[in-house]
């Protein structure tokens, strides 16, 4: 197990070739074989990670959580279809389940729970989001109610049913969740953004500000709505304030080089800005965008 903990970097393959012997002189080793298809499935060596747990299913056929595993692994490679399958034969395992077991006495309701939202994301990566909104509908387990909620109002913006999705997001309340809540409030901040509703968009943003008056990404969206609504100043201003506040966050550098781009204001200094900000994060997409 350590020497799968430290198999990153030029010593992988030795290490990884070290646990595959020791896997064939002790098959039974399910935790080492687990723990080895995912770091197989890490290093994106999907194949051989879905082999190892195909030989793990034919040494103990009642291992039914080794389709989960599977289902997670062929997601990760791009498989859809075949995720959704295993998903399927193992949703209908742990179904049976909670219907000879009270739930309090399993963790198949958890399972179960993990699965839908699994299957969700395949759904949505499948481009069906009606499809995953109907698989999120059918979680049932309270703790994860808002999640639920966050999840199918996203896909609901993605279908561009902005009524759908506000209506979900103001279930969530902050007496039951503080972090829920502003996520909600930021959601429909962004919803009403893009329906040109920026007044709206203001006052739930500073709803969040109360909960979180120093949060970055908030002050970042609050100024993102003063500049769609022509306050500029009032834009720059805010966002050199950010600068000063969290001078080594790369989206300090970026949000306020990108406005003063967008709006041919102080080009020079938002190239330098810009320039900044993709040292900080050259991966970053938005980054290079700007």
């Amino acid at each position: 197990m350590r020497l799968l903990q430290l198999s990153e970097g030029p010593r992988n393959f030795q290490a990884l070739h070290l646990v595959s012997e020791y896997i064939k002189n002790n098959p039974t080793q399910r935790a080492v074989r687990l723990f080895y298809a995912h770091v197989l499935t890490r290093d994106k060596k999907y194949d051989m990670a879905l082999d190892e747990l195909a030989k793990m299913n034919e040494l103990n056929p009642e291992d039914f959580d080794l389709l989960y595993f599977r289902a997670q692994v062929e997601y990760q490679a791009g498989n859809l279809k075949q995720a959704a399958s295993y998903l399927s034969q193992y949703l209908a395992i742990q179904e049976q389940r909670r219907e000879a077991v009270p739930d309090n006495r399993t963790t198949a309701q958890a399972s179960v729970t993990d699965a839908y939202f699994l299957m969700a994301k395949v759904y949505e990566e499948l481009g069906d989001y009606q499809k995953a909104i109907e698989q999120l509908a059918l979680i049932d387990e309270p703790h994860v109610r808002n999640n639920v909620l966050t999840e199918q109002a996203s896909l609901y913006i993605k279908l561009k049913q902005y009524t759908q999705a506000h209506a979900l997001l103001e279930q969530i309340q902050p007496e039951d969740d503080e972090d829920a809540y502003v996520r909600a409030l930021l959601m429909n901040a962004t919803l009403s953004r893009e329906r040109g509703e920026y007044e709206l968009g203001l006052e739930y943003i500073e709803r969040a500000l109360k909960y979180y008056p120093n949060n970055l990404y908030i002050l970042y969206s609050q100024a993102m709505v003063y500049e769609n609504m022509g306050e500029i100043n009032k834009a720059v201003a805010l966002l050199e304030q950010i600068l000063i506040d969290y001078p080594y966050e790369s989206e300090s550098y970026n949000g306020l080089g990108y406005v003063l781009a967008d709006n041919n204001l102080r080009l020079d200094e938002a190239v330098v800005l810009i320039e900044r900000a993709l040292a900080m994060s050259p991966n970053s997409s938005h980054i290079q965008d700007s």
